[in-house]
């Protein structure tokens, strides 16, 4: 990517379609949410996704138009994003739940009470949290904000490409700055919040990529292999991590101080492959090439 997005390159159709597209799966995401009492771990995950989506082209084409030309529905970025949050608290409970089977240690040291033990308190949890995202999800489907925002998308004047180019540009070198200041942080510390705030960084910047491959003109630079291998690694860790937590809720036993120690030993040996990955070389080249993009 360039230093700046050259308006000839931008298509605002090609954005306003995008915010229909990502609207319409969203809203088939909310109404399979919100009147199903289990919905799939896979539709959740799609839902995730979608939401993100959503959130980035909306806020793209809301940069775009002048103040007093941003007539969308009203807060729609504050609830779209309440809507993910509550979609991720389920998903990490699911999580949760299926890495509690896989990190259980051996069985001979972790009795099965404790392993049924935890798996109760995460479902417990993940129903709570399904209740509340079923009830958010028929809301917002009640208060028309993705019908709504579609209509908007389609019937509202398309910026400028000038605008949209501007708002592009602004968008790809404000992720890339915040991407390349949490790297050198949790390079200084490699803390749970701070490798988190990596992951977060580094999927938000792949959600703007695939969008700008819809709404720009000509090839774009590839991201560098290191950057989703990277990703992936950081969401181990991060679900470990939370795993981690919901441990610490459990009364105290010797059979979940053991199992504590075996996920600690784990987190700890993922988390310093993670740094030396951090710190390879490969990965510093992939970082400091987003410098060489401006």
């Amino acid at each position: 990517m360039t230093r700046s997005v050259e308006p000839e390159a931008v298509h605002p159709d090609a954005l306003r379609a995008e915010i229909r597209r990502a609207a319409d799966r969203t809203a088939h995401g909310l109404r399979a949410t919100a009147y199903r009492e289990r919905p799939e771990a896979e539709a959740l995950h799609r839902l995730h996704r979608d939401l993100r989506e959503l959130r980035v082209a909306y806020g793209l084409l809301a940069e775009a138009y002048r103040p007093a030309d941003r007539s969308g529905p009203a807060d729609v970025d504050r609830r779209l994003r309440r809507l993910a949050r509550l979609v991720g608290e389920v998903r990490d409970r699911d999580v949760g739940g299926q890495l509690v089977m896989r990190h259980r240690g051996d069985r001979d040291a972790i009795p099965a009470s404790a392993v049924r033990r935890l798996r109760r308190r995460l479902d417990a949890e993940a129903h709570v949290g399904r209740d509340l995202l079923r009830a958010a999800s028929r809301h917002e489907l009640e208060q028309h904000l993705l019908r709504d925002l579609t209509r908007w998308a389609g019937t509202a004047p398309p910026p400028t490409a000038p605008r949209l180019a501007h708002a592009l540009t602004r968008a790809r070198d404000g992720l890339d700055e915040r991407l390349r200041g949490r790297y050198e942080r949790a390079l200084l510390r490699a803390s749970t919040r701070r490798l988190h705030a990596v992951r977060i960084a580094l999927r938000n910047r792949r959600t703007l990529d695939q969008l700008l491959h819809h709404v720009v003109a000509g090839p774009l630079p590839s991201e560098p292999r290191e950057l989703p291998k990277l990703q992936r690694a950081l969401g181990q860790l991060h679900d470990l991590d939370l795993l981690a937590g919901r441990l610490a809720t459990l009364p105290t036993s010797p059979a979940i101080v053991d199992w504590t120690l075996r996920l600690r030993g784990r987190r700890r040996r993922l988390r310093a492959r993670l740094l030396r990955r951090l710190q390879a070389r490969r990965v510093r080249r992939a970082f400091a090439g987003l410098r060489e993009e401006r």
